[in-house]
């Protein structure tokens, strides 16, 4: 799991009209809710293959009914525990939101190669089950 203050996407996603950031105990502990549902917010970071970090690359730019037919399929995209594409992904638990970018490994760091992704409703639950 990933601090979503500390990742790459952070100042898009704060900036979204449906995330509220709510501090508690003196500001010591920060949660990132989706303000439609309420629903807390998760970071994580996943690492693929080349070959499939290119089918996620290729995922993001498919429109809503394409990744609704292959969530209704089942189709999966398997990470790896150590690949040289990185997904870095904030959703929210009840799979109402989700944020995505892409990441490639390069000169010992990793590099954006995509924008921020942000899908909601049905069709950040759809994606998440393909990758999740």
């Amino acid at each position: 799991m990933a601090k979503i203050q500390l990742m790459g996407m952070a100042g898009k996603l704060f900036a979204h009209p449906d995330i509220a950031i709510n501090k508690s105990f003196f500001g010591l502990s920060t949660q990132v809710v989706y303000k439609v549902t309420g629903s807390k917010l998760k970071g994580d970071y996943l690492e693929y293959t080349v070959e499939n970090g290119k089918r996620i690359q290729a995922l993001l730019s498919l429109p809503a009914k394409d990744i609704e037919a292959m969530a209704a399929e089942g189709t999966r995209i398997p990470s790896t525990s150590n690949g040289n594409i990185r997904l870095d992904i904030c959703y929210a638990k009840d799979r109402q939101f989700a944020a995505l970018q892409v990441y490639q490994y390069g000169d010992f760091d990793y590099h954006a190669v995509s924008e921020v992704r942000i899908y909601d409703g049905k069709e950040a639950g759809d994606i998440l089950n393909i990758l999740l």
